[in-house]
């Protein structure tokens, strides 16, 4: 298993990952959706609005595989989420927030 450096947080075992890159100040995540890892920016420089960026990419991610969904459709989706799970406090569960009917 490689070294954990301190450029790298995992926000969700397994499933969610934030890093820095050794030459950027910008924070990248990768997170796995459908058994497969996916890499995005954040386009952030500090920690805590990174974290919440890789948290947001990942429900993205995973609202589209459910719902087959456009970016476009999913804004408003993302600001419900994030009002009614309190997410940036907690970690949650993401078929849960795909499967409970928060949706409509």
């Amino acid at each position: 298993m490689a070294e954990k450096k301190e450029t790298t947080h995992e926000l969700m075992e397994g499933t969610l990952v934030l890093y820095r890159r050794e030459r950027s100040n910008i924070w990248q995540c990768r997170y796995k959706v459908d058994g497969r890892w996916q890499r995005a920016t954040t386009k952030e420089r500090d920690l805590k609005k990174a974290k919440e960026a890789a948290k947001v990419l990942l429900i993205k991610a995973e609202i589209r595989k459910q719902e087959n969904l456009s970016d476009t459709h999913i804004g408003g989706l993302i600001r419900t989420v994030w009002q009614q799970t309190g997410f940036g406090n907690e970690q949650v569960d993401i078929q849960r927030l795909t499967t409970t009917g928060w949706m409509g």
